[in-house]
Parts: structure tokens; C-alpha cells; sequence
């Protein structure tokens, strides 16, 4: 009996390795990604199973640009100002709250470029 065409029709050890038994490497990228994010809410302190339902839940609503606002380490604040009643439903839209103030720089402040002092000294300058 003989099996060589079986052999031939499949995946080789060495494409096998490759996809690190995940499938093809579209999957193993979208494995990657996904434990990445996993790994974000362990360092932030999050309970990743409960993010990413709400997660799935409010990203059909929310506008792209504003993406970041969902990410681990900004999630608190975001969910803050979300409605705990639209969140507890299993289905159905969200009310996407207005973006967060952005931080004013204070204007007393002046940049301040630090040099070496034993660096040489520009051309043109005492």
C-alpha cells in the first residue's frame, strides 16, 4: 500500500512548523494580536474575558478614530463614561460619549534644550 499522493496533497513538516500549529499564517498574526491584547489588560489590571465581551459589544459603534480610547490602558476612564445600562445588555447600541478633554499644556512652561558643557561651541556663539 502506498500513500505518497496523501503525503504530497498535505501541508510539509516544515509549513507545519511555521504555522506553529495555529493554520495559516493569517491566523497565527490574528492569534498573536489577540494575545498581545490579553497580555495588555493582565498589565493594566483587567480581567481580560469581561474587556473583550464589552469590547465586542461597543466596537460596532465606535468611531475609528477614536480606537484608542477602547484600549487596555485607557479602558477604565472610557467605561466611566459609558452607560452602565446600555453595557449591561447582551445586544443593541451604545451611546458613544463625547472624546475626553484633551490635556492643555501649561504655558508658563518653556522648553529647555540641555547641552553638554564639555561640548565644544557652535561657531558664532561667545
Amino acid at each position: 500500500m502506498e500513500n505518497n499522493a496523501a503525503k504530497r496533497s498535505g501541508p510539509s513538516p516544515a509549513a507545519a512548523r511555521r504555522g506553529c500549529f495555529t493554520g495559516p499564517m493569517n491566523h497565527a498574526g490574528a492569534a498573536g494580536k489577540i494575545l498581545s491584547l490579553i497580555s495588555s489588560c493582565k498589565l493594566n489590571g483587567l480581567d481580560p474575558e469581561p474587556y473583550l465581551a464589552e469590547i465586542i459589544h461597543i466596537l460596532p459603534y465606535w468611531p475609528r478614530d477614536r480606537y484608542i480610547e477602547l484600549a487596555p490602558k485607557y479602558w477604565r476612564a472610557t467605561r466611566a463614561r459609558l452607560s452602565p445600562n446600555e453595557l449591561a445588555r447582551d445586544l443593541g447600541p451604545i451611546t458613544v460619549p463625547p472624546p475626553p478633554p484633551k490635556e492643555q499644556p501649561s504655558s508658563n512652561r518653556t522648553p529647555v534644550v540641555h547641552e553638554r558643557e564639555d561640548a565644544p561651541a557652535r561657531p558664532g556663539t561667545p
